[in-house]
Order: structure tokens, then sequence, then C-alpha cells
């Protein structure tokens, strides 16, 4: 039997059902691209909606067809060029008991996305705002690049010049940026000719849940290649998400080779400490196997873990 809460819960989870004095603005996600991610409470919210402002009608209108939704919804047009007096209409039809679905064409809302402004606005006016998650390429980004390094920050959409000093000043931590398919490979490019000596590991993804999601991981300058070739081979189709792990460096041994890569073997020999790394090399497994396993604890590509392992254990062997 449905508790007395569940169903006070209910009541307040869809626009139908809702009876306050002033309306409910619902933030609702919408698939990045496999349409199988869209809650039920979504479809529930959609349907029920009286007005849904969307990023793009006819992407809505799309989704909806492919969703087999049947709504009668009203959708009205809220992009990021929503002036001021667009932005208070709604607020003030949100005041006067009129509840609102916010979509965007893909994902959550406000999250480099348009909406923001309307629910700050929303919420000096006192409106309830309700978010009805699901989809992002953000949480799903960060659930797949192995970030181990924390903060993450943010920065949504890169800025179409003057990358390389954005990139020479991020602090420490994992940094996460949307970019253009159309400028992802130069992009990759500007980040590998920077300042690397902070700059530990770098993880992009294309077509998050969708058939052909794939994601590059490894140093900068090894994914810069990868998908330089890539995008020369398969083209520039794709919505794309990068993150960049930045160690701050403190002494000679972070700091980069000549060719500008970090020497990423010796942040891992600093970090793990040098004693096991002694007993791992005097062991019998197979370097191989060692290489494979800490490249993908850490990181750092497994090649240049190999490298080191093999050339440590024979500077042992010859001098025992």
């Amino acid at each position: 039997m449905v508790g007395m809460s569940e169903r006070k819960q209910k009541r307040q989870d869809v626009p139908g059902n809702l009876t306050p004095t002033k309306g409910v603005l619902f933030v609702l996600a919408t698939p990045i691209g496999n349409l199988s991610d869209i809650s039920s409470r979504a479809k529930e919210v959609l349907s029920q909606a009286k007005v849904i402002l969307c990023e793009d009608t006819r992407q809505t209108l799309k989704l909806a067809s492919a969703l087999k939704l049947d709504f009668s919804a009203s959708l009205q047009r809220f992009d990021r060029h929503a002036s001021i007096e667009t932005i208070s209409h709604w607020v003030a039809k949100l005041v006067e008991g009129e509840s609102l679905v916010l979509v965007s064409d893909a994902g959550t809302p406000a999250i480099a996305d348009p909406g923001a402004e309307l629910v700050r606005a929303a919420h000096d006016e006192g409106v309830k705002v309700v978010a009805v998650a699901g989809p992002s390429s953000l949480s799903a980004f960060l659930s797949v690049s192995g970030a181990v390094k924390f903060p993450f920050v943010f920065h949504g959409f890169l800025e179409r010049d003057d990358q390389a000093p954005i990139f020479e000043s991020l602090t420490e931590g994992f940094h996460v940026f949307f970019e253009s398919p159309h400028r992802i490979a130069k992009t990759l490019r500007t980040l590998a000719d920077c300042d690397l000596t902070q700059h530990r590991r770098l993880v992009v993804t294309k077509e998050l849940t969708k058939h052909f999601e794939q994601t590059f991981s490894g140093s900068v300058q090894s994914v810069a290649d990868k998908v330089g070739q890539h995008v020369k081979s398969e083209g520039t189709v794709g919505e794309w998400v990068m993150g960049l792990e930045v160690v701050t460096c403190e002494n000679d041994n972070q700091k980069s080779d000549e060719s500008g890569v970090i020497n990423t073997h010796k942040l891992w020999i600093n970090e793990t400490s040098q004693p096991w790394i002694e007993i791992l090399v005097d062991s019998d497994i197979k370097i191989s196997e060692l290489s494979k396993k800490i490249s993908q604890k850490f990181g750092v590509e497994r090649e240049e873990v190999y490298r080191f392992l093999n050339e440590h254990r024979e500077k042992k062997r010859k001098k025992s």
C-alpha cells in the first residue's frame, strides 16, 4: 500500500497535479544521444505540461515524436538569446500560478545550456524550481574519464581564440571542457603546444551514450595525435568533451622533457613510492603485465611505463 508521504510526493511531481499559489519551474533533462535514457518521470512531466520552454522547438518536437509522447503543450522558444524582457515575462507567468517546463536540445538545461538566468530569476521571486534529473554530458563524461584528481572544474564551451593562456593558467585539479567537433583537433594541437609541465593526463570523449561512443585517454601529445588522425579519417561529426588533469609540479623530477611532454613515469614513481616498485621489478611478474596495470591505475602511457621498468630491471640484473 502506498504511504501518505509517497502519495503526497507523487502529487508534487508533475505539472498537472500542482495547485500552489505560484507555479513551478521544472528543469527537465532530455537524452544526449540514447533515447532510452529518458526517465518515466520526465515523460510524465512532459505529457502533462501546458507550456514547454525549448532551446529549439523543432528539436523538442522531434524528441516527442521519437518517444511517441502524447502532449498538447504550447512549445515556446527559449534559447541563449532570450532577452531580459522574455525572462521577466515567463517569471511573471510563474508568479501568477502557471507552471513551466524548461528543456534544452539535449541533456540538462542551464549547464552550458540556456536557462540559468531564468532559474535564478525564479528563485529571486520565490518560485519553486524542481529538477527532473536525467542525462548530462558532464556527469556521463566524469563517470568514464577515470578522473582521480579533485576538485574538478567545469569550464563549459572553450573560447574560440586565445586558448593557450587558458590552458597554461589552469590550477591543480581535473578540468572539463566542451568543444565543437569542427575545432576539437585544432584545440588539442594548441594544448599540445602549450607549457605541459603541469599537464599529466588528457581524456577526450566523442558521442557519449551513442552507438559510436569513443574515449581517448593518455598523455596530451598522444591523445592529440589520436584524435587528429580520427578526425581526418572519420570527419568532424559528433559532440566532444575533454578533461585535463593538472598536477602542481614543485621539483625538477616533474618537469617535461625536451619534446614538451611531461615525464609521467617520474610522477607515478613519486606517488607510489620507490620501495614497492623495487619489489615488483625484482619479482617474476612479466614487465608487460606490470606496465598494463600501472598505466591503467595512474593514467600514464603503457609504453612509457614498460620502457622504464624494463630499463630498471636490466640495470639491477647487470649489477647483480
